[in-house]
């Protein structure tokens, strides 16, 4: 079997992998799960990932890389995008809110 297979299944997996978390945060608008500061060491590791691959002549390592780089410049992205907006909705979701108001905000008296 040769070794490139291995790539190809890793290229493949990193098409997929980081979906659930691009598509949660868009549907829900809430940034307070999100490290920026790992997606953007992460995307700074694509890179040098991108520049190996190249150097080597490995197809497979450059498109992980450049599948990778754009998911966490995605991420990072939709971050600085949405951050406040979960907040500024007094904690409730996108969701919640297109779906009615069914909460009604009290508003607290000290």
């Amino acid at each position: 079997m040769p070794t490139r297979v291995f790539g190809w299944i890793a290229v493949t997996l990193s098409l997929v992998y980081k979906f659930p978390q691009i598509w949660k945060l868009y549907q829900t608008k809430d940034t307070r799960g999100i490290s920026v500061g790992s997606q953007i060491i992460q995307a700074s590791a694509y890179g040098f990932y991108i520049v190996h691959g190249s150097i080597i002549s490995d197809p497979p390592v450059v498109l992980l890389g450049i599948t990778s780089l754009s998911q966490s410049l995605v991420l990072i992205g939709q971050y600085f995008y949405f951050k406040g907006t979960y907040e500024e909705n007094d904690g409730r979701t996108k969701k919640d809110m297109e779906e009615g108001d069914k909460y009604e905000v009290v508003e607290q008296r000290v």
